[in-house]
């Protein structure tokens, strides 16, 4: 807090407790925005992208991790928790389908989403808990291990498909080591991914994405539609970054 004003960190901090308690998880999506007590909006998604940039960097402090590590799933990746929310939303709809219609058959056609998914963990199936291998079991048909079309795939899934693939190959990669210039084989054929993913932000930046293209594409691990910048002068507004300091010196991510 400076000069009697909460700082950047204080109103993150505030506003990821109050996205955890009302939503039971502390994953946000980088496209989202919340209205804070005070009424403004606050691009909440977009915050949470930079504080863990910042503590990539090591500019988050010991005291201030703890304020955000006890949230319920936390993790300063993102992969650990999104994997599991993405598990138990998938898992949910797989069962709804089911129920719905006593069989899998038409899944892919139906709930392409679900059936990529699926077809993801029939094919590592040694990536499993036994936890998740019993509750896969208690749905059947499940477990087969079988292809699953798609038919009338977009660059959308192919983006997320790949994407997840290749920074399944190697734990020190991230979504920032996409460059233009990326070109990687999936599925047994050459993707431009870098390419893929730069169209994908450009349409998102004009509002010609599709909702239902954002909603899959921000499945990925990391993603964001702009890349955060640091602000050019980090002792702008009512923020103080101080140097030196166990109070002061993470408030980079610029202000509210």
């Amino acid at each position: 807090m400076t000069d009697g004003k909460p700082s950047a960190w204080d109103n993150f901090v505030r506003e990821m407790h109050r996205w955890t308690e009302s939503t039971g998880h502390s994953w946000v999506p980088q496209s989202v925005k919340v209205t804070r007590e005070d009424g403004r909006s606050y691009n909440l998604g977009y915050r949470l992208a930079l504080w863990r940039m910042a503590y990539k960097r090591g500019e988050i402090t010991a005291k201030q991790a703890r304020q955000v590590e006890r949230l319920h799933g936390w993790d300063w990746d993102g992969r650990a928790h999104q994997a599991a929310f993405t598990w138990q939303r998938d898992l949910g709809k797989l069962r709804d389908y089911y129920a719905a219609h006593r069989t899998l058959e038409g899944l892919e056609e139906k709930e392409p989403t679900v059936a990529r998914w699926l077809r993801r963990v029939n094919t590592h199936p040694d990536q499993l808990t036994d936890t998740q291998r019993a509750q896969l079991a208690k749905i059947p048909g499940a477990t087969t291990r079988r292809k699953v079309g798609r038919p009338g795939a977009t660059t959308a899934h192919q983006l997320v498909d790949a994407t997840l693939a290749w920074l399944d190959e190697d734990e020190s990669r991230t979504v920032d080591d996409i460059t233009k210039r990326l070109v990687v084989t999936h599925d047994g054929a050459e993707l431009h991914l870098g390419r893929i993913a730069a169209r994908r932000r450009e349409q998102y930046a004009k509002g010609v994405l599709d909702p239902a293209d954002i909603e899959l594409i921000e499945t990925i691990p990391g993603w964001y539609w702009t890349k955060p910048a640091e602000p050019k002068n980090p002792d702008d507004g009512d923020e103080h970054t101080g140097a030196g300091t166990d109070e002061t010196n993470a408030q980079r991510p610029g202000k509210d």
